[in-house]
């Protein structure tokens, strides 16, 4: 039925295409924004702490001082880690000098995530503190594989990060790569191994995060925090001069789905967005609807031959249904691809103009669940709309064949009984 209708088939199929791609290419920015959680353990317990200034934007940046103070005095967090994303130089023997992505954690953050290694093992309280750090790294299983071709032998290599030699002890999992979707980490090292005048000096340089202990509420958590951030005003902000600091608040955000300053800043537009596009998907819907009430009226006669010949209401429907279904999945199959070049479009669109942006907006068990639900439904309401299936035979007929209605279907019912063959 599809190919003798090519034309409706395409123009029903390139309709639903475009709002279903638009949808979900939207959607998977959000997903991978907002609603993707991090790969760790009990991520929804995970919270960062920022701070904001009246008319500006939320930062995530503390000095070494205010880390401690934080990590001694607190009593709502069964963990709080920092760490400092940064470019690395990295060389080594069978290894192309590069610039890396990496960051610097302290000695909890991989226990405090609850993340447990591919291969060796992670940074830990064996590494040392400031006044002995130990050179080791971590590396992702990406890293892993594009560099060492997933050599287990990589356990002791040694590697030149910032002209300071460093052994590899672990590699991450597989799907972890930090805690910012935008920001993919290939190394991590000890907070203390390099800079070490880092954690005397009162520079805001350090992203904090938490995880609440069992029972304790985000809104304990940001009382509590509110008073702590009055002691680094008043030792902090006040020793250094820094007058505009005071009218600073503290607040306590959930970073389930990770640490992202891009989502504060396309939350609302992306949001926004997911509406104008659902608006197009509707439009799509009623247009599709509209073709299928001139396709449907066209074939009234074809329904009405069907019933007469003993087709029930439930065969019509069946028939309706699979039809739908077949548009639906070609639209769906169609949008999918719409929406993976929608998706670089809108990465290219959001890393103009910033230094690195390596957001991966990859479709995942969510997405491929949300496209078919909506290539679902983009068809349940024109099928409902457009079809019309109930349109009795009769009624078909009689336009057909006049007033003469009755004898053709009684004719009809009459040719449906076996009829005996004549003797010979």
């Amino acid at each position: 039925m599809m190919r003798r209708t090519p034309g409706f088939t395409a123009v029903a199929v390139v309709s639903l295409a475009l709002g279903i791609g638009a949808n979900t290419a939207i959607f998977s920015l959000i997903n991978t924004l907002m609603l993707r959680m991090l790969p760790v353990e009990h991520p929804r317990q995970l919270v960062e702490l920022l701070f904001k200034a009246p008319g500006q934007d939320h930062f995530n940046a503390f000095s070494w001082q205010s880390y401690e103070h934080y990590r001694e005095h607190n009593h709502v967090f069964s963990g709080l880690i920092a760490s400092a994303d940064t470019p690395f130089a990295v060389r080594g023997d069978g290894l192309e000098p590069e610039i890396v992505h990496g960051g610097y954690v302290t000695a909890n953050y991989f226990s405090v995530l609850g993340v447990n290694p591919a291969l060796g093992r992670l940074i830990g309280p064996e590494d040392g503190s400031a006044e002995s750090p130990a050179n080791v790294a971590v590396v992702s299983w990406s890293y892993w594989k594009n560099r060492f071709n997933l050599d287990r032998a990589i356990l002791g290599r040694r590697i030149i990060v910032d002209d300071v030699p460093a052994t590899i002890v672990g590699v991450a999992p597989r799907k972890f790569f930090g805690l910012e979707p935008e920001d993919r980490l290939d190394i991590w090292l000890p907070l203390t191994i390099h800079h070490p005048t880092y954690a005397t000096t009162a520079r805001y340089w350090l992203k904090l995060a938490g995880r609440l202990k069992p029972g304790v509420s985000i809104e304990q958590a940001r009382a509590e925090m509110s008073v702590l951030w009055q002691w680094t005003i008043a030792d902090e902000f006040k020793a250094n001069g820094d007058r505009g600091a005071f009218d600073t608040k503290m607040e306590v955000q959930p970073a389930g789905a990770g640490l992202s300053h891009l989502r504060d800043q396309y939350e609302k537009p992306a949001l926004l967005l997911m509406g104008v596009v659902g608006l197009l998907l509707l439009i799509a819907c009623t247009n599709v609807a509209s073709l299928l009430l001139a396709r449907g009226a066209a074939r009234q006669r074809e329904m009405a031959v069907r019933v007469s010949l003993g087709a029930g209401r439930f065969r019509l429907l069946r028939q309706g249904l699979t039809e739908s279904l077949l548009l639906a999945a070609a639209g769906g199959v169609l949008g999918i691809l719409l929406a993976y070049l929608g998706t670089g479009a809108l990465v290219r669109i959001i890393a103009s103009g910033r230094e690195r942006v390596e957001l991966q907006v990859s479709p995942d068990m969510v997405v491929l669940l949300f496209t078919a639900g909506v290539a679902l439904l983009s068809r349940v309401f024109p099928a409902r709309c457009g079809e019309g299936w109930r349109n009795p035979a009769a009624t078909a007929i009689r336009q057909e064949f006049g007033g003469d209605a009755g004898g053709v279907l009684g004719g009809a019912a009459e040719r449906r009984q076996p009829v005996c063959p004549p003797p010979v």
